[in-house]
Parts: C-alpha cells; structure tokens; sequence
C-alpha cells in the first residue's frame, strides 16, 4: 500500500472527480495525502508565437500565491469536506515543481488528471504525460473526459 500520496490540482472541471480518486486511496491504505497546486508564468505570445515585446510588469509573488492558497483551501472545502489534507502552493513550471515534491517529499503515488487544462498548454503537451517519463514514483493519470 502507499504510505504517501501526491495529488496534482490544477483547478480543472474534472479536478473534484480526480482528487476523489485520490482520497479513496488514501483512506484504503492510510496513507498521507498532499494536494499541490503550481502557479505557472506563461509569456504573453504573438501570432508567431514568439514572445511580445512588453514593458516589463512587475508581479506580486506573495499576491500570486496567496490568491492560489485561497483557491486552493476553497477548493478542498468544496470538494472534499473534512478530508486531513496537507496543501501545497508554489510558483513555477508544473512538470518540474510536481517532480520536484515528489522527490523531497518521497512521495509513493502521484495522482494527476490526464489533461486539464486547454488551449497553449495543451498543444505544448499535457502535464502527464511530461511528468509520467521522469517520475520515480507510481503515477496514476485519471482520464478526464472533455
């Protein structure tokens, strides 16, 4: 059985049927249950896709963040009740910030919803399937249906 379980949230449609999966699991074999949520920076693009020249923005990381724990707190709130929980928020590249809590943290199982998110992201590639190759762990891709 494992001992600790990663879930990957990105906020998606099938998100709360993705992370039910995940507390199943969990609660079948005792196991400690971490939800992760990465904050991604995409560049704004031109019709080239080569990226615009912009007057530099400046970004409120603490802003960013907060914003994504809230969501991410009402996300657990909405969808899975008095589930034990540890949530984790960080900003940077989905792929690498999962595969990097997983080794910190020695995560035995990543759960991750088979695509969610649409549009760029899903014409670079889904989160998954990037994540299924380098992952030294188990990973389980629920399907998510469009």
């Amino acid at each position: 059985m494992y001992q600790t379980i990663l879930l990957a949230v990105d906020f998606s449609k099938a998100a709360a049927s993705v992370a039910q999966r995940a507390v199943r699991l969990a609660d079948a074999g005792g196991a400690k249950l971490t939800l992760l949520h990465v904050v991604e920076y995409l560049p704004v693009l031109d019709f080239s896709g080569d990226p615009m020249a912009m007057t530099p923005m400046v970004i409120d990381e603490k802003l960013l963040l907060e914003s994504a724990r809230k969501s991410l707190q009402s996300f657990v709130d909405k969808h899975l009740g008095d589930v034990e929980v540890e949530q984790q928020v960080c900003i940077g590249t989905p792929k690498l910030d999962i595969l990097r809590v997983v080794g910190e943290q020695k995560i035995d199982l990543l759960v991750i919803g088979s695509h969610g998110r649409h549009g760029f992201a899903r014409l670079l590639g889904s989160t998954a399937a990037a994540v299924l190759n380098d992952c030294p762990c188990d990973v389980l891709a629920v399907r998510v249906k469009d």
